[in-house]
């Protein structure tokens, strides 16, 4: 009898030499991520509102060589699904623009278009295309480009809020850059982007990566031991900086996945070490943070006190009821918005900066969310059916995550998913263009890091890694 795993259709083989070129370009769009707001703001701030869509030829490139090399062969569930969505809200956009007499025009709807579903295919490339040396090799850069994002970090912190460091290069104000407060008269810095949401992104994103490393044997350490040093020096210093009530919750959702699976791995092999390792970590840096930072600490004491103060009175369980908004305010919008809504792309960041008006009120005011900027853009119904696709998708990978990490003995999965089910879920992923080049790059890795095939070859040499094209899983059914 045939067994339901041959029935399945097989992926097809890659070209190694196709492969090898998506790997190269992937890595270089991850590092024009990382320098696209430094040449925005301080190299050509002319030119910032262009220079947005930087990376967006190269995904087209990307694209072609993937479907040259057969990266979507079979296709995705998930993915196919993506593609009717996006379908049928570029069909409901076309008609608003079709029917005239509002604010939509043709530039918000292709700006809508690229942050909900242009970068939608890339996690599915990244994760046919990594392999265990690629993941080590993200790893490293990641660590790296916070390396040099932290100290810029500090440097802006210290700056005034006015400062080249902040504003940028620009003498016009209409090219300068508004950073959010943190308090006592500081910025929240930005790193080597354009906001915070950078820094946050790019902090927590490597802390999930350090810990991995950290808690890696040595013979299969993905990185040296003096760049996990240094990684987590930067990760101490971005953290201690940046003002992000946002990045302290988000890494601290890393660290309890780090000592959960630690836990796990204890349990197994008796090495307590692994379990020890962030909870050590999270002592030193609560020791260090107000010792060596005394500044920023009291920063950061003030904007908590301050915040936890205003959400007390407008929520219910404070700052806890304030993070659970996101996930139930976009059913206040239900009734009020018109069926198919009003276009992807009328309340997005665009949208706010071309001053767009809905109902005579701002966009901003109307969906500080991405669900409710779902239901504004695309109408009750589509919102509600895009939703579901964003937590199914969020199911999808945590239940394939915790999976692999479980039967390969390796946390890196849990800990990438820890970090980027917040963005996949309800984070901005569709409305700031930070959190969605970040989120789809690091939701890739994850699923990469999801697959069973990266452990079974990561002994493999450079010679035996080119037969990854034609490996078949040892669990078939983990990513179909």
């Amino acid at each position: 009898m045939t067994s339901r795993a041959t029935n399945r259709p097989r992926s097809a083989a890659i070209d190694p030499k196709l492969r090898r070129r998506i790997v190269a370009l992937v890595f270089v769009m991850f590092w024009m991520l990382i320098f696209e707001g430094s040449i925005r703001k301080w190299v050509a701030p002319q030119w910032s509102s262009y220079l947005y869509f930087l990376r967006d030829p190269l995904a087209l490139v990307i694209y072609w060589i993937a479907l040259r090399a057969k990266v979507f062969t079979p296709a995705q569930p998930l993915l196919v699904i993506g593609g009717v969505l996006a379908f049928l809200a570029m069909s409901v956009s076309a008609i608003h623009l079709l029917e005239g007499g509002t604010q939509y025009n043709p530039i918000l709807a292709l700006y809508g278009f690229r942050n909900y579903f242009f970068y939608l295919p890339m996690p599915f490339v990244i994760y046919r295309v990594f392999d265990y040396s690629e993941l080590c090799r993200f790893a490293r850069h990641s660590i790296i480009a916070l390396a040099i994002a932290a100290p810029i970090a500090v440097l802006q912190f210290e700056a005034p809020p006015g400062s080249v460091l902040n504003v940028g290069s620009a003498d016009e104000t209409e090219y300068q850059f508004s950073n959010l407060a943190s308090g006592n008269g500081r910025v929240r810095p930005a790193g080597t982007f354009t906001s915070v949401m950078g820094m946050t992104q790019l902090t927590v994103g490597t802390l999930a990566l350090l810990l991995w490393c950290a808690t890696t044997g040595q013979k299969e350490r993905p990185s040296p031991r003096w760049l996990v040093v240094i990684g987590y020096a930067a990760v101490a210093v971005a953290l201690a900086v940046s003002g992000s009530r946002t990045a302290f919750l988000q890494a601290a959702l890393v660290m309890a996945a780090a000592t959960a699976m630690g836990l796990l791995r204890t349990a197994k092999t008796g090495r307590i070490g692994v379990v020890l390792t962030p909870l050590l970590l999270v002592a030193c840096f609560a020791a260090l943070f107000p010792t060596i930072f005394p500044e920023a600490y009291s920063t950061f004491m003030e904007r908590w006190s301050d915040a936890a103060a205003t959400e007390a009175q407008h929520f219910q369980y404070g700052w806890i009821g304030r993070a659970l908004y996101s996930f139930y305010d976009f059913s206040r919008l239900l009734g009020q918005m018109p069926l198919f809504g009003y276009g992807v792309g009328m309340a997005g960041n665009g949208a706010v900066n071309m001053g767009v008006m809905i109902n005579g009120e701002s966009v901003l005011k109307l969906a500080e969310e991405d669900w409710s900027r779902h239901v504004i853009e695309l109408g009750p119904v589509l919102a509600v059916f895009f939703i579901a696709y964003r937590v199914s998708f969020a199911l999808w990978l945590g239940l394939r995550a915790l999976r692999a990490s479980v039967r390969s003995g390796e946390m890196l999965a849990v800990l990438l998913y820890a970090y980027v089910a917040v963005a996949l879920t309800e984070g901005q992923l569709t409305g700031h263009g930070l959190v969605n080049g970040f989120g789809w790059i690091f939701v890739g890795v994850c699923m990469a890091a999801s697959n069973p095939r990266a452990w079974t070859l990561r002994k493999t040499s450079a010679t035996g890694s080119e037969k990854l094209e034609s490996y078949q899983p040892r669990f078939p059914n983990l990513m179909t």
